[in-house]
């Protein structure tokens, strides 16, 4: 998904965009690994569902970003190389 939002983005902004895309993954593992402390405290959430919600939202995550790839279209270069 990454390299098709930088093939459409203009040459000007690119390394700007790259930068926050790339900036969010931190800031994505960073929030899972608050959410997991206090998914995976007893306090919280019980200690036999709290692992398996980390993993549950783990999973919908995956499958989002799979659902979102089916609608993604080729990048122009792909096109142009194929014939398409």
């Amino acid at each position: 998904i990454n390299s098709t939002i930088q093939e459409f983005t203009p040459a000007r902004y690119r390394g700007w965009v790259d930068l926050t895309i790339n900036g969010t993954f931190w800031l994505g593992a960073a929030l899972g690994a608050v959410g997991s402390i206090v998914l995976l405290d007893p306090l919280w959430v019980g200690a036999e569902l709290g692992w398996r919600l980390c993993f549950g939202i783990g999973a919908v995550l995956g499958l989002l970003v799979l659902l979102m790839r089916l609608w993604l279209p080729e990048s122009p270069r792909w096109l142009l190389i194929h014939g398409q």
